[in-house]
């Protein structure tokens, strides 16, 4: 239970966080891409140091299919991971309608360039960001530095790629601010193009370490 909550609250912080600074931009002139991708970056950073150790700080679904493909992750925690997940990112976008009452935006992400390109975007940096995660976290050695590591990875990705799809690499960091906002007509876009790059990734680590 205690892992299932990690992964609520995880999840409910970071989309808090993030989508409240994205929401802020529209009344503060000095939050700009750079505040905001580093906002995620920090607060992505701060629940790994957080939940790490009682959940493994997923707080991302397609993270978690990932090491679900990895055999890291039962199907049965999946759902119940992926369900906390979704939840904490609904119940985060209702503390930032509570915050901002006024406003329209709840941090939404939604493309700027052709489907197509988005599409392919999302699958790279969802990729690359689970790449991150692998490579860091299973170096013994280098372990304690997964959460600045990631942290920062995240903050790259979205400093360069947030202007074009928002840079979701998480479909809860999008199902909330879609749901208040009502733009659910790209969620297909931010659930399959992360699911598919995280889950390439799992499938070659698991190809690679267990090659029988």
């Amino acid at each position: 239970m205690k892992a299932y909550l990690a992964e609520f609250f995880g999840t409910f912080i970071m989309v808090l966080v993030g989508t409240s600074t994205i929401v802020a931009s529209s009344y503060f002139s000095l939050v700009n891409n750079l505040v905001i991708s580093a906002s995620f970056g920090i607060i992505v950073m701060t629940m790994i140091y957080v939940f790490r150790g009682t959940s493994g700080a997923h707080i991302n679904p397609a993270v978690s299919l990932a090491f679900f493909f990895m055999g890291d992750l039962s199907l049965s925690r999946f759902l119940i991971y992926l369900f906390c997940q979704l939840l904490g990112g609904v119940a985060a976008s209702t503390v930032v309608s509570l915050l901002f009452p006024l406003t329209k935006s709840f941090g939404e992400t939604t493309p700027t360039i052709e489907l197509l390109f988005a599409f392919g975007i999302e699958l790279l940096i969802s990729a690359v960001l689970m790449t991150s995660i692998v490579f860091i976290a299973f170096h013994k050695k280098w372990s304690n530095l997964t959460a600045p590591f990631v942290g920062f990875v995240v903050f790259v990705l979205a400093f360069f790629f947030g202007p074009y799809t928002g840079a979701s690499m998480n479909p809860a960091r999008t199902f909330g601010p879609a749901i208040f906002s009502q733009t659910t007509d790209f969620l297909w876009l931010y659930f399959t193009a992360p699911f598919l790059g995280t889950s390439i990734i799992g499938f070659a680590y698991r190809a690679f370490t267990n090659p029988k």
